[in-house]
């Protein structure tokens, strides 16, 4: 059985964030870009944040304890689009073994 692939933040030294009821801000330092997450993407980086390196499935366990929701496949789904767009951004990354 292979290991879970692991998420950390991509640079952390290079982008700054706040967050405000829900809504997280980053800056880029070395851009100059500056982006709002809405919904399941902050809480998604806030975690991974805290938590890094974490695989998806202790990150979606986590979510939905924290959010008191059940865990299920619209979750997991939500989850999954939340780390897409955090990669996008290039926020956060694969963890290097």
């Amino acid at each position: 059985m292979g290991e879970k692939p692991l998420l950390r933040l991509e640079s952390p030294d290079r982008f700054s964030w706040r967050h405000w009821d829900g809504e997280f801000v980053f800056f880029d330092e070395l851009s100059g870009e500056t982006r709002l997450l809405h919904g399941w993407a902050g809480a998604v980086f806030e975690l991974i944040a805290e938590r890094q390196p974490i695989d998806m499935e202790r990150l979606t366990n986590e979510l939905a304890a924290a959010a008191n929701l059940p865990l299920d496949d619209d979750l997991r789904m939500a989850v999954r689009e939340a780390v897409d767009t955090l990669k996008s951004f290039v926020l956060i990354g694969d963890a290097a073994e």
